[in-house]
């Protein structure tokens, strides 16, 4: 304690230093701020719009204390300035809002460096346009902590906020915004609903969201100059979308891709839970008693990853042996239950594992699993499960239908290596060249949501796609042969992983973290 109390003493009366600036009758305490303030720490956008407004609300507004009082005060609460993720950055809450806010109120896109000159530039030196910009930045912030905690929003309009959570973009908030601080009842609850279908259906069938800020900004500014209702503005325009990156996914669209994408494998382990609970929710009846969304649920293979290991063919049947390689990750192989059951029948027999869930388990998804699965099996549930997705996400008939969806109009790579990729080796961006790709980060990839001592074949991992190698360019069997299995005799390399031979096949197995 004595040492602590040295050490503060020490701080404070030898290396603390205390500036103080006397101001005349003349003097602007708000230039000044700003002014030092450029030439040091950079203040946050929020900060520098603040000071401005105040600064040019000051002279000739009698109640200024009172415009802080009811309209910025609140804006300092800790909730606004906790640090939230943007893509891959964290910035905070409120300078989050005041980019989505400015979006809206001069409709045009604000970057991030731009939020406190585009802000000075609607007001500059105006008393009453900078008071309506203080009014109106408090109106839409209470709209926006109303979505966040569901507060404004109808029962119908909860579930769709959650649902489009499966999308996982933020660039739909300034028409969110809109939609819930000028218009509402059913009017309001239609046009939620559109978007979630044209969203929703976009993110089970991977096609890319790069366009979706300008698509969302050209949305916003036909809802504020619209004369019609909310709902139809957003059915017109989302109806009207012709090019092929703005396609509106046809049932058949979903059928197919829902049968054939490794969702597991594209999807955040999230994203891909909310989807789950979505289907099973549609497909609870009046007689099934409701089943609340849980994040204890965890997602299941009912056929093992590492089935070769676990759930051996027959030797020679290559036919089903690829079938089980191409739909192990799809839609049909997947499903919800708790974590203590995962644990408890994860690999376990499927005669086993079937009794195990329609013991323990009260979810709908798991209640009419049939006797065998195999591939057939999973095909014909994943089929059933896509219709169910249609009837939850309807489609206009109206809407253009395009016959096939182009790999370049799709989002193939996993939601989760490119944060993976990031956070573990932190390598420079890499160009877009075969010769130059790493496939050991490939290799690696594969591996990222195995459990420790899982295997998988060489073809396995060639077909899981990754950062390094999108599923529309997979590397080659032999490029990973070489890396596991060094013609030197030397061992393999690849950081978390062993080369190894099960039954015969080539392969790798995961081991533990060091």
């Amino acid at each position: 304690m004595e040492d602590a109390l040295d050490g503060l003493a020490e701080v404070a009366l030898e290396h603390l230093e205390l500036v103080v600036i006397d101001l005349d009758v003349e003097d602007n305490a708000q230039v000044i701020f700003e002014t030092l303030n450029a030439r040091g720490t950079a203040l946050r956008a929020s900060d520098l719009i603040k000071n401005a407004l105040f600064r040019t609300l000051q002279d000739g507004t009698d109640d200024i204390e009172g415009l802080y009082t009811r309209y910025w005060e609140p804006l300092e609460a800790d909730q606004w300035q906790k640090e939230v993720r943007v893509g891959r950055l964290t910035r905070p809450r409120l300078d989050v809002f005041v980019g989505y806010f400015l979006t809206v109120l001069l409709q045009r896109e604000v970057q991030v460096h731009q939020l406190f000159p585009q802000a000075r530039g609607y007001f500059d030196g105006d008393k009453e346009a900078a008071a309506e910009f203080l009014r109106e930045m408090s109106r839409y912030a209470n709209v926006y902590s109303g979505i966040d905690d569901r507060s404004i929003a109808s029962d119908l309009e909860k579930i769709a906020l959650d649902r489009l959570e499966i999308v996982d973009t933020q660039t739909i908030m300034p028409v969110l915004l809109w939609l819930f601080a000028n218009s509402g009842g059913a009017q309001r609850e239609r046009a939620l609903a559109l978007l979630e279908a044209y969203l929703v259906r976009r993110a089970i069938c991977r096609i890319t969201p790069k366009n979706y800020n300008r698509l969302f900004l050209e949305l916003t500014r036909k809802l504020e100059s619209a004369s019609v209702s909310a709902d139809v503005v957003v059915e017109r325009f989302l109806v009207g979308q012709r090019s092929d990156s703005g396609v509106w996914p046809t049932d058949a669209q979903i059928v197919a891709d829902m049968s054939r994408l490794q969702l597991y494998r594209l999807l955040k382990r999230d994203r891909l839970q909310r989807l789950l609970l979505a289907l099973e929710n549609e497909l609870t009846t009046e007689q099934t008693e409701p089943v609340p969304p849980s994040k204890k649920l965890s997602v299941e293979h009912l056929m093992p990853q590492a089935w070769h290991e676990h759930w051996r063919l027959d030797a020679g049947d290559n036919v089903e042996e690829d079938r089980r390689d191409e739909l192990v990750h799809t839609i049909g192989n997947l499903t919800l239950i708790t974590g203590k059951l995962n644990s408890s029948i994860s690999n376990g027999a499927w005669i086993t594992k079937r009794e195990s869930l329609l013991k323990h388990s009260a979810l709908t998804l798991n209640r009419s699993l049939p006797d065998i699965w195999d591939s057939d099996a999973i095909e014909q549930r994943s089929r059933m499960l896509a219709g169910v997705a249609t009837r939850i996400w309807p489609r206009p008939d109206e809407a253009p239908a395009h016959d096939e969806i182009s790999d370049g109009d799709r989002e193939l790579r996993p939601d989760r290596d490119r944060s993976v990729t990031t956070t573990r080796s932190r390598r420079p961006s890499r160009p877009s060249t075969r010769a130059r790709r790493d496939i050991g980060q490939h290799i690696v990839s594969a591996f990222e949501d195995l459990g420790v001592g899982q295997f998988l074949t060489i073809g396995e991992i060639g077909r899981a796609p990754s950062e390094e190698y999108p599923a529309n360019d997979l590397p080659s069997q032999g490029a990973i042969a070489a890396r596991l299995f060094p013609k030197n005799g030397r061992p393999s390399t690849v950081p978390g992983v062993e080369s190894a031979i099960v039954n015969g096949r080539r392969g790798a197995r995961k081991l533990p973290e060091a």
